[in-house]
Protein backbone atom coordinates (compact mmCIF):
# COMPACT_ATOMS: atom_id res chain seq x y z
CA UNK A 1 0.00 0.00 0.00
CA UNK A 2 2.99 2.14 1.03
CA UNK A 3 4.54 1.75 -2.56
CA UNK A 4 0.72 2.80 -4.48
CA UNK A 5 0.42 5.74 -2.17
CA UNK A 6 4.30 6.94 -2.94
CA UNK A 7 3.60 6.14 -6.70
CA UNK A 8 0.30 8.17 -6.54
CA UNK A 9 2.07 11.41 -4.80
CA UNK A 10 4.61 10.86 -7.24
CA UNK A 11 2.52 10.87 -10.15
CA UNK A 12 -0.52 13.45 -8.83
CA UNK A 13 2.70 16.15 -7.38
CA UNK A 14 5.88 15.46 -8.94
CA UNK A 15 4.87 14.23 -12.48
CA UNK A 16 1.86 16.87 -12.72
CA UNK A 17 2.56 19.59 -10.99
CA UNK A 18 6.12 20.17 -11.67
CA UNK A 19 6.42 19.89 -15.26
CA UNK A 20 3.25 21.88 -15.77
CA UNK A 21 5.00 25.02 -14.10
CA UNK A 22 8.45 24.28 -16.04
CA UNK A 23 6.63 24.09 -19.34
CA UNK A 24 5.06 27.63 -18.84
CA UNK A 25 8.72 29.30 -19.01
CA UNK A 26 9.38 27.77 -22.53
CA UNK A 27 5.64 26.97 -24.04
CA UNK A 28 2.62 29.18 -24.91
CA UNK A 29 -0.21 29.00 -22.16
CA UNK A 30 -2.53 28.42 -25.40
CA UNK A 31 -0.79 25.07 -25.80
CA UNK A 32 -0.66 24.48 -22.16
CA UNK A 33 -4.48 25.10 -22.36
CA UNK A 34 -5.15 22.65 -25.31
CA UNK A 35 -2.86 19.83 -24.33
CA UNK A 36 -4.27 20.08 -20.84
CA UNK A 37 -7.98 19.77 -22.34
CA UNK A 38 -8.14 16.49 -23.50
CA UNK A 39 -7.15 15.31 -19.70
CA UNK A 40 -11.18 14.47 -19.02
CA UNK A 41 -10.90 12.44 -22.42
CA UNK A 42 -8.01 10.38 -21.17
CA UNK A 43 -9.48 9.86 -17.53
CA UNK A 44 -12.48 8.73 -18.90
CA UNK A 45 -10.78 6.47 -21.28
CA UNK A 46 -8.53 4.97 -18.96
CA UNK A 47 -11.89 4.90 -15.76
CA UNK A 48 -13.64 2.74 -19.11
CA UNK A 49 -10.74 0.84 -19.61
CA UNK A 50 -9.41 -0.20 -15.96
CA UNK A 51 -13.18 -0.58 -13.82
CA UNK A 52 -15.20 -1.32 -16.87
CA UNK A 53 -17.23 1.29 -16.42
CA UNK A 54 -20.10 2.87 -18.65
CA UNK A 55 -19.85 6.80 -19.52
CA UNK A 56 -22.38 8.41 -17.63
CA UNK A 57 -24.91 11.39 -19.69
CA UNK A 58 -23.12 13.99 -17.30
CA UNK A 59 -19.74 12.44 -17.69
CA UNK A 60 -20.39 13.06 -21.59
CA UNK A 61 -22.11 16.14 -21.13
CA UNK A 62 -18.43 17.42 -19.20
CA UNK A 63 -16.29 16.25 -21.95
CA UNK A 64 -18.30 17.65 -25.04
CA UNK A 65 -18.57 21.00 -23.05
CA UNK A 66 -14.92 21.03 -22.58
CA UNK A 67 -14.38 20.07 -26.06
CA UNK A 68 -16.37 22.92 -27.02
CA UNK A 69 -13.92 24.93 -24.94
CA UNK A 70 -11.12 24.36 -26.97
CA UNK A 71 -13.08 24.78 -30.09
CA UNK A 72 -13.55 28.47 -28.74
CA UNK A 73 -9.96 28.73 -27.71
CA UNK A 74 -9.08 27.72 -31.56
CA UNK A 75 -12.02 29.61 -33.04
CA UNK A 76 -13.65 26.89 -34.66
CA UNK A 77 -10.75 26.26 -37.28
CA UNK A 78 -8.89 23.17 -36.97
CA UNK A 79 -6.02 24.25 -38.83
CA UNK A 80 -4.90 26.41 -36.05
CA UNK A 81 -3.85 22.82 -33.97
CA UNK A 82 -2.19 21.55 -37.37
CA UNK A 83 0.12 24.53 -37.76
CA UNK A 84 0.78 25.14 -33.88
CA UNK A 85 4.49 25.18 -33.19
CA UNK A 86 5.37 22.97 -30.33
CA UNK A 87 8.42 22.27 -28.26
CA UNK A 88 10.13 20.60 -25.26
CA UNK A 89 7.81 22.37 -22.83
CA UNK A 90 4.49 20.45 -24.56
CA UNK A 91 6.13 17.80 -24.02
CA UNK A 92 6.30 18.04 -20.41
CA UNK A 93 2.60 19.30 -20.41
CA UNK A 94 1.55 15.97 -22.26
CA UNK A 95 3.69 14.24 -19.56
CA UNK A 96 1.78 16.10 -17.01
CA UNK A 97 -1.66 14.99 -18.77
CA UNK A 98 -1.13 11.57 -18.63
CA UNK A 99 0.80 11.72 -14.86
CA UNK A 100 -2.56 13.37 -13.51
CA UNK A 101 -4.81 11.24 -15.47
CA UNK A 102 -2.94 7.74 -14.04
CA UNK A 103 -3.63 9.49 -10.82
CA UNK A 104 -6.83 10.41 -10.89
CA UNK A 105 -7.86 6.88 -11.82
CA UNK A 106 -5.12 4.69 -9.39
CA UNK A 107 -6.69 6.91 -6.92
CA UNK A 108 -10.17 5.96 -6.98
CA UNK A 109 -8.71 2.32 -7.01
CA UNK A 110 -6.81 2.71 -3.74
CA UNK A 111 -10.58 4.46 -1.97
CA UNK A 112 -12.44 1.87 -3.06
CA UNK A 113 -10.30 -0.46 -1.18
CA UNK A 114 -9.79 1.08 1.85
CA UNK A 115 -12.41 1.49 4.87
CA UNK A 116 -13.08 5.22 4.65
CA UNK A 117 -10.53 5.32 8.33
CA UNK A 118 -7.87 3.83 6.28
CA UNK A 119 -8.64 6.59 3.24
CA UNK A 120 -7.43 9.67 5.76
CA UNK A 121 -3.76 7.40 6.20
CA UNK A 122 -3.60 7.62 2.24
CA UNK A 123 -4.18 11.13 2.00
CA UNK A 124 -1.95 11.93 4.76
CA UNK A 125 0.74 10.00 2.96
CA UNK A 126 0.29 11.46 -0.71
CA UNK A 127 1.62 14.98 0.34
CA UNK A 128 4.83 14.22 1.49
CA UNK A 129 5.31 11.79 -0.91
CA UNK A 130 4.45 14.51 -3.62
CA UNK A 131 6.83 16.65 -1.60
CA UNK A 132 9.58 14.62 -2.13
CA UNK A 133 9.05 14.00 -5.82
CA UNK A 134 8.54 18.17 -6.11
CA UNK A 135 11.88 17.99 -4.69
CA UNK A 136 13.52 15.73 -6.97
CA UNK A 137 11.68 17.74 -9.98
CA UNK A 138 12.88 21.01 -9.01
CA UNK A 139 16.55 19.66 -9.24
CA UNK A 140 16.25 17.74 -12.11
CA UNK A 141 14.62 21.21 -14.15
CA UNK A 142 17.07 23.79 -12.05
CA UNK A 143 19.74 21.28 -13.70
CA UNK A 144 17.90 21.42 -17.17
CA UNK A 145 18.06 25.13 -17.23
CA UNK A 146 20.84 26.15 -16.01
CA UNK A 147 23.29 27.55 -18.64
Amino acid sequence: MAVTCALLGGLGMGLCGAPIYFAGTVTTATNIGLIYAVCPLIILTLSAYVFSISIKLGQLAGLIAGLCGVLIIIKGDISVITTMQFNGGDLLVVMGTLAFAVYSVGLKQVKTNLPPLLRLGVIAFLGPSGICHLLLMRSLFSTISSP
